[in-house]
């Protein structure tokens, strides 16, 4: 029997996703560091003693490191790649046969693992459901390349056949029992034991009915669905709402500058304008009275007439007087008179 070295790629960020719909993410994080456990622990029992764990992120190892057997060398290697970059990248460099070994096989034992690298074939795999490749046995790692993802399975075989490799096919229901959709904790929880189980049984409380299993299975996917229902139509409720705020704002605006506009059109046709341009408003008018009758200053309109001032006291100047253009001016313009315009408005342009 040749020396194996094993790698183990494990992914601690948002873990076994597929099993949102009835673990939580601290269930599904927990999940995953003990399918890490169980998979070192059948490396060993098999008899391997180098382990290198493939991380995309630093990871703490404290658990693996204290019951593996001082003979063992368990390694963590960082490489932020995607999976089959990173495993390649990690063959090209090694001499010894290879043996890569996936985490989600709660089922899997050291016995099959021996007799996966006992094997004479060049490449060895045991598939999983849906064509992928659970485990992968490599004797030559400098000419083989790895193409996970999809049917991994057909890849594998036609790149052993290019380079002129041997194959074979490990054929096991344990080794090909991986834990990916909901529907597998049902298989977990039958056919195996160890810690992943005991994880799993204290979830989904059940006796020896696997109907009674699925059930809870279903009906914690119908309550993920429902609380996933809740979050999207409070979140379109918000976005509705901020909507509504919106345009009730913008004609909120659009009403005050139509109020500003009648108001400066009124105070226009009833006043002028002064030198500069500018809108003649009542508070300017009654402001620049004021400080004529106080001066006893003349002043010429628009017309070319020249008028002088009342005395103080008199009908005409009590307020406002005469504005720039000659004309007598009245305490409020018509359209305030007659209460076309909210006094509120009033000066606003």
């Amino acid at each position: 029997m040749n020396v194996y070295r094993a790698v183990v790629p494990f992914r601690i960020e948002n873990p076994k996703s597929r099993l949102s719909s009835v673990l939580s993410p601290e269930e599904r994080t927990m999940l995953a560091r003990l399918l890490l456990k169980n998979a070192v622990g059948c490396l060993e029992n098999a008899g391997i003693r180098k382990i290198d764990i493939l991380s995309k992120t630093p990871l703490s190892l404290p658990e693996m490191m204290i019951s593996s057997p001082p003979e063992t060398s368990l390694s963590l290697l960082i490489d932020d790649r995607d999976l089959n970059t990173a495993v390649n990248a990690y063959l090209e460099k090694q001499t010894d046969p290879i043996l890569i070994l996936m985490t989600d096989l709660p089922l899997v034992t050291g016995d099959i693992l021996r007799r996966i690298c006992d094997t004479a074939s060049d490449i060895c795999i045991a598939p999983g459901r849906g064509g992928g490749t659970n485990i992968l046995k490599i004797d030559r790692p400098d000419i083989f390349r790895v193409r996970y993802h999809g049917q991994s399975f057909l890849n594998h075989k036609k790149q052993a056949s290019e380079n002129g490799l041997s194959f074979e096919v490990f054929d096991s229901f344990f080794a090909g029992a991986d834990l990916d959709e909901p529907d597998d904790i049902a298989e977990i929880l039958i056919h195996g034991n160890g810690p992943v189980r005991d994880f799993l049984s204290d979830i989904f409380r059940t006796d020896d009915s696997n109907g009674c299993l699925r059930a809870q299975v279903s009906a914690r996917k119908r309550c993920a669905k429902n609380d996933a229902q809740k979050v999207t139509q409070k979140t379109a409720d918000k976005k509705r709402h901020t909507k509504n705020s919106r345009q009730k704002t913008t004609h909120k605006k659009q009403d005050t500058k139509t109020v500003c506009k009648c108001t400066k059109t009124v105070y226009e046709k009833q006043y002028g304008k002064n030198s500069t341009g500018k809108t003649v408003t009542a508070s300017y008018a009654q402001s620049r009275q004021k400080n004529r009758n106080r001066s006893g200053q003349k002043e010429t309109g628009n017309s070319g007439s020249v008028r002088k001032n009342k005395k103080p006291g008199s009908a005409a100047s009590s307020w406002p007087g005469s504005s720039s253009l000659g004309r007598e001016l009245d305490p409020w313009p018509p359209a305030y008179q007659a209460g076309a315009i909210p006094l509120s408005h009033r000066g606003i342009f």
